[in-house]
């Protein structure tokens, strides 16, 4: 406690916030998400590069899922992990592209 040499008021300021979350590892995490080809299954497969990436689930060029072509958001968000210092990622590829409606 702090030594006051002259009689008067003081304040004192007191956090009552709770402390900041502490810093994770982000080096593995987990995408699910459609791909060119690979394994469909229940267990999520681990790659530890993009180039096995590739191998195993197909390039970040463009998807055609049925009458459409999209934008293979599952490759091109697997290429950022690895080009940001990622070391595993959990990929679970979805195949079944039919409309929300047919799973009522």
């Amino acid at each position: 406690m702090p030594e006051y040499l002259a009689p008067g008021v003081y304040v004192e300021e007191v956090s009552f916030r709770s402390k900041s979350i502490e810093g994770v590892g982000t080096s593995v995490a987990g995408i699910v998400g459609p791909t060119r080809f690979g394994p469909v299954r229940g267990k999520p497969e681990v790659v530890t590069s993009f180039a096995e990436f590739t191998r195993l689930y197909g390039d970040v060029g463009d998807l055609t899922l049925g009458p459409d072509t999209v934008l293979n958001h599952t490759a091109m968000a697997a290429k950022a992990f690895f080009d940001g210092g990622g070391k595993q990622l959990f990929v679970s590829r979805i195949a079944n592209f039919g409309g929300a409606e047919d799973g009522l």
